[in-house]
């Protein structure tokens, strides 16, 4: 077992999960494993991602109470009802980083939505003391402009999502996921979480 930290999440994985940054023993939020094969009712598909070829990239859909990911030629993903158990099979030939993708960009996202937090898909950039989010749709530039910016007195700490909260005072706070653009992981323990700079950015624009 070994525990790893996604924004606000502990995960107990089964699997190494490289780039995610690891996490200080504790009870794990959720468990993730590694299967040879899934053994799934038929599948329901809801929606559908496909690329600017038209080439599906992602179908979403449910498999009796569950959630199912697929992932063409890479993965096929499991999400329990209540988001506290994934497990993963992947399929012949596919790519590791290919799969890492599939689980950190795609599937936990997902999760902490199903858990009801508010997840923006976004790239944060630590400045000083506080965290600045760039969020955009896909291929829109968010992780060049993140590592663009990056540098003395600055750290990437999130490549594609962001979990924002409230704390107790009621100022809003960011956890970032994971760093993803060549940068060194983090100690053990640690997890990121700052307020968010909302009179500099929001939502990738100046205000």
């Amino acid at each position: 077992m070994t525990l790893y930290r996604f924004c606000s999440l502990t995960i107990d994985s089964g699997e190494e999960l490289p780039l995610a940054r690891a996490a200080p023993e504790s009870e794990a939020d959720l468990t993730l494993r590694r299967e040879t094969d899934l053994d799934l009712d038929p599948t329901e598909p809801i929606h559908e991602w496909r690329e600017a070829s038209g080439e599906v990239s992602l179908t979403v859909g449910r498999s009796g109470a569950s959630y199912v990911l697929e992932h063409p030629d890479v993965a096929i993903v499991e999400i329990d009802s209540s988001g506290d158990q994934i497990r993963y099979a992947t399929l012949p030939g596919a790519r590791s980083d290919y799969v890492l993708s599939a689980i950190l960009n795609q599937t936990l996202p997902r999760v902490l939505s199903l858990r009801g937090h508010l997840v923006l898909h976004a790239s944060a950039v630590r400045v000083e003391r506080q965290m600045v989010v760039l969020a955009g749709s896909s291929e829109s530039g968010k992780s060049t402009l993140a590592k663009s910016v990056a540098g003395p007195g600055t750290e990437v700490l999130s490549d594609d999502c962001v979990h924002l909260a409230l704390d107790e005072r009621g100022e809003v706070v960011g956890f970032p996921s994971h760093p993803g653009i060549d940068c060194e992981r983090d100690p053990a323990g640690s997890n990121p979480r700052h307020t968010i700079a909302l009179a500099k950015y929001l939502l990738g624009k100046r205000r």
